[in-house]
């Protein structure tokens, strides 16, 4: 299949993959990363996108290795990055070989373990194949060959150029599939280097040429020649580009007026955009600017970013953050976590550059910064969250807004959580829900401010799971159940309140009660498409099985809150799902799956520094890992017990102690392993923990059965 191919062979193309494993939403998703829609009744969005690709790769990739080529790595744009990382992370088992060609450094995503070469100048030879390539020819005559070989350096596209060049003047002529100069090389006039034959070209252009080539510069390899026209208020336009085409400068169909025009080179766009004088250049910024204002007004769609950088271009950097806030929310809300950070971050960088910093950009950057902390929380990255989000708090407290401050102080608390810092995460959410009832004397929920009820649920909720963890029930359940009263009706709210209600019914051993609410909790959160929320449902639906025994019901929850969370790039969630799909296989006696789920979940962890999801897989991987020195493994066991003592982990303590149990009984040591035992039921009851007392009690019986 080429890029000439219409819509419907390439339909046809796509529905073939069928026979590669993928179904028949795969099928669908992929035909609309084609631009071909095939009848599919949901838009696809990106946790789809990423799902589907890295499926078709797993089916290719079954009968055998496969080797993926990806050429000009330097232009593929964030969406594609996103979705090409995960399919190499979701296939790094199978037999597949990624080959990325480009300039520059390789993008982030490509490089989970990569090797990188290279290339080295063409020789003499291989630089006269490309040109009796470019020329189609058999033969090129020596003054030829000497001319490129001095001028191209052994860069192909450079090599490209300068045939280019010479074949546009006239000055080579083919006769019998012979390639020679049309004049000697002594007489032959050119430019000492490529960027001096392609200036040469330019500069011969006229006043208007010129400054509509810049303009696109400014733009960037390609651009709208709408925009362009617009931004330069020229009318004889058509007729300039196709000018600019004959030229071999640009690449045009004019045929389409919404065709984009490219330049036909990366060097004719570098040159070209080296030209414009600094001052000119902060100038054709404002003007593109201000002609994407005049062409989308309020309706800029996938175009926020691209402005906002014209903006910063053009000295309006509080527009251009403020562009940056609302196309990160839409990335977003999108799922695209990664991208939608590339954009606060850039956000923030522009607000530094504000010379005169004022309570309108205190307050933007406030909001730039609650947003990256955030989204480096859920990606793993503690020490950046922490770091955007005490400056939130610190400038929240600056510009004396409530909200703000509130909100900084929730995503804190929720931050120390998962670093496993309770004390610090009970007083942050503690405060947080203090400052959202602030003034507030019994109100109605409607009365309240949305953000009031947002700030307020979402510390309720943490703090009676910390409660719940802990092993006081009825103060989780009264704080939880205070949560579901203050969501109301708000769809997304509920759904939040009703997963964390639900895990006191899971830990009470209501199973059915707790998936009931699970399950209304979906049907809330599926209308407003919350991918987030949707994983953590799944992964309660498959906690509550898990606890009820139905150990391949968990399985299927399991591995469904996996795809959605690895398709969104949550990371932290990624590590839970992965230590509970291993511990699943533990209790089906499958080992071997169970150790390769708690290994991948721990390194996943270490990757991303999150010390009590790195922990939480230890004491399996300790007991798996045991080997016949039966004193080695205890110290080894007796030393992660102290870790998540040490660090609130209780959870991870009462396994450690089970494990241990099991590990003596194994090895013969039965007074050993009843002792151990002892004191782990003994931990049940005070963290109120019916799993780990289950855990033991069956331990211990089949060790009576023996």
């Amino acid at each position: 299949m080429d890029r000439e191919s219409n819509a419907q062979a390439v339909a046809e193309k796509i529905r073939d993959l069928m026979r590669y494993g993928v179904t028949q939403r795969d099928v669908e998703v992929i035909g609309a990363m084609f631009g071909v829609a095939l009848q599919t009744l949901f838009p696809p969005n990106v946790g789809a996108m990423r799902g589907a690709s890295a499926r078709l790769l797993g089916g290719l990739a079954s009968d055998g290795p496969v080797l993926i080529a990806i050429d000009d790595t330097q232009h593929i744009g964030t969406l594609e990055r996103e979705i090409i990382g995960v399919a190499i992370e979701a296939t790094s088992a199978l037999p597949l070989l990624f080959v990325f060609a480009g300039r520059g450094a390789l993008p982030s995503e490509f490089r989970p373990s990569h090797t990188q070469v290279e290339l080295s100048p063409l020789g003499v030879g291989a630089t006269v194949e490309v040109v009796a390539e470019l020329l189609g020819v058999r033969e090129v005559g020596p003054d030829l060959v000497h001319l490129v070989e001095k001028t191209g350096e052994g860069n192909p596209l450079y090599l490209d150029e300068i045939i280019r060049s010479l074949r546009k003047d006239g000055r080579i002529i083919i006769k019998d599939r012979r390639a020679e100069l049309s004049t000697p090389l002594d007489g032959l006039e050119l430019p000492h280097s490529i960027e001096a034959l392609i200036a040469a070209r330019v500069d011969a252009l006229g006043p208007a040429g010129k400054g509509v080539l810049q303009v696109g510069a400014a733009i960037g390899m390609s651009f709208s020649p709408a925009l362009v026209q617009e931004a330069c208020g020229l009318e004889a336009f058509k007729e300039l580009l196709e000018d600019l085409v004959e030229r071999g400068i640009l690449l045009w169909d004019s045929a389409n007026e919404y065709n984009r025009c490219t330049f036909s080179s990366v060097l004719v766009w570098e040159v070209v955009h080296r030209s414009i004088i600094g001052v000119r250049l902060t100038e054709y910024h404002r003007m593109v600017a201000e002609a994407m204002e005049r062409i989308h007004g309020a309706e800029l769609d996938g175009h926020r970013m691209q402005m906002a950088g014209h903006c910063a271009g053009g000295g309006r950097l509080m527009d251009a953050a403020n562009l940056t806030l609302d196309a990160g929310d839409r990335l977003r809300d999108r799922q695209l976590l990664a991208p939608a950070l590339q954009c606060w971050e850039q956000g923030v960088g522009w607000i530094d550059r504000l010379r005169a910093q004022s309570h309108a950009s205190r307050t933007c950057e406030t909001r730039l910064r609650l947003r990256t902390g955030r989204g480096w929380r859920l990606l793993g990255e503690f020490q950046k969250a922490e770091i955007n989000l005490q400056v939130a708090q610190d400038l929240a407290v600056d510009c004396s807004n409530l909200e703000l401050e509130a909100r900084a102080t929730l995503m804190l608390g929720r931050l120390y959580r998962a670093m496993g810092r309770p004390v610090l995460a009970q007083a942050s959410l503690e405060s947080a829900r203090s400052s959202a009832m602030d003034g507030v004397s019994s109100p109605s929920v409607e009365a309240l401010a949305l953000w009031r009820r947002e700030v307020g649920v979402d510390a309720l909720a943490d703090l009676g799971t910390m409660a719940l963890d802990a092993g006081s029930s009825e103060r989780a359940r009264e704080m939880l159940e205070a949560a579901r009263v203050l969501a109301g009706d708000e769809d997304k709210l509920a759904a939040k309140a009703l997963i964390a209600l639900a895990s006191c019914h899971i830990r009470a051993e209501e199973y059915q009660a707790g998936i009931a609410l699970l399950v209304r909790a979906r049907e809330r959160t599926e209308e407003i498409g919350d991918r987030i929320v949707l994983g953590s449902i799944e992964n309660n639906i498959g906690i509550a099985h898990h606890s009820a025994g139905r150990y391949q019901a968990a399985l299927k929850h399991f591995r469904a809150a996996l795809a959605i969370r690895q398709g969104i790039g949550y990371r932290m969630g990624a590590v839970i799902n992965l230590h509970n799909i291993g511990d699943a296989h533990f209790r089906l006696n499958d080992p071997s799956r169970a150790w390769a789920a708690f290994r991948q979940s721990r390194d996943l962890a270490k990757g991303i520094d999150w010390g009590p999801g790195e922990l939480m897989n230890e004491p399996f991987l300790a007991y798996l890992e045991s080997t016949d020195d039966l004193k080695q493994a205890c110290e080894r066991l007796d030393r992660v017990a102290q870790q998540a003592d040490a660090q609130g982990e209780h959870e991870t303590r009462g396994a450690a102690r089970w494990l241990l149990g099991r590990l003596r009984w194994d090895r013969g040591d039965v007074d050993g392993a009843e002792a151990v035992w002892a004191e782990g039921l003994k931990l049940a009851e005070t963290l109120d923990s019916p799993q780990l007392a289950r855990d033991i009690r069956a331990s211990m019986a089949a060790a009576q059965e023996e």
